[in-house]
């Protein structure tokens, strides 16, 4: 994620009041990570090169716990 990309996304959260816990050790600091890809599941078919979901990540600060958020609503991908 490029220094806007992250701007943005961190404006984009503050803006809906989200401010998570993280479920895994219940710390409250996230830090922006990349925008990863991840490939819609059809029951019973692997495609190769079929449809993705580009996703925002967030890392817990404290244990790398990550939570995605769907990348093209927040305005990040176009």
């Amino acid at each position: 994620m490029t220094g806007a990309q992250k701007t943005k996304f961190m404006s984009w959260l503050q803006s809906r009041d989200v401010r998570p816990e993280c479920i895994a050790c219940g710390a409250s600091e996230w830090e922006p990570g990349e925008i990863i890809s991840g490939a819609v599941h059809t029951p019973g078919a692997l495609t190769i090169g079929g449809p993705t979901v580009p996703m925002a990540q967030l890392a817990c600060r404290h244990c790398a716990a990550v939570l995605l958020f769907a990348a093209v609503p927040i305005g990040l991908l176009d």
